[in-house]
C-alpha cells in the first residue's frame, strides 16, 4: 500500500507531522533505506527495490498533464467525476493496476471531497515522472538541492 498525504490547503504542517508519524518513523524503524530526493541524488539513482524515497509533490501542477483543458473548480464533483475519466485509461495504457476502491472511487468524482482528488492526481503525476514521461525537475542551483529542496516533476527545474 502506498501512503498517500494529503489535507488540504494550509494544512502543511498537519500533513508533515502525519508524513513523518505515519509513513518516516515507521520506515526508519524497519530500518529500509530512506532517501530525501534531491537532496540525496538523482530520481533514477534513488529509485531501487526495497528503498523509500520522499519527495515533495504538487498536484494542482499535474492537472495539466492529463488533460488539456483547465480544471475550472475541484470542489465540482462533476468536473472531478470528468477528470477522473481521464486516469483510469491511463493507469489501463501503461499497466497500472488500481484497487477497486481507487477505481470506483475515480470514477464517481472522488465523493470524499477535493483533497481526495489532489492525492489521486498527484499519485498519477509521481507516476508520470517515475516512468520516464516527464522530467523529473531536480535543481541545477548547488543551493537550492543541498538546502530547499525542490517539488518532482514541474520543469521549472530542469
Amino acid at each position: 500500500m502506498l501512503p498517500v498525504l494529503t489535507l488540504g490547503g494550509n494544512q502543511v504542517g498537519k500533513a508533515a507531522i502525519c508524513g513523518w508519524k505515519d509513513v518516516l518513523a515507521p520506515a526508519l524503524r524497519s530500518g529500509k533505506p530512506i532517501s530525501l530526493w534531491p537532496f540525496d541524488g538523482a530520481l533514477p539513482d534513488l529509485l531501487m527495490p526495497g528503498t523509500i524515497v520522499v519527495a515533495e509533490t504538487y498536484p494542482a501542477e499535474c492537472y495539466g498533464w492529463f488533460c488539456e483543458e483547465e480544471v475550472s473548480s475541484k470542489g465540482d464533483r462533476n468536473e472531478m467525476k470528468k477528470f477522473g475519466a481521464l486516469l483510469i485509461p491511463w493507469a489501463e495504457a501503461h499497466e497500472i493496476k488500481l484497487g477497486n476502491c481507487l477505481a470506483e472511487e475515480t470514477q464517481a468524482g472522488f465523493p470524499q471531497g477535493d483533497d481526495a482528488f489532489d492525492a489521486v492526481v498527484g499519485l498519477f503525476g509521481m507516476l508520470q515522472v517515475c516512468l520516464g514521461q516527464r522530467p523529473t525537475g531536480e535543481p541545477n542551483e548547488a543551493v537550492i538541492h543541498e538546502i530547499e529542496g525542490w517539488i518532482l516533476g514541474p520543469g521549472v527545474g530542469t
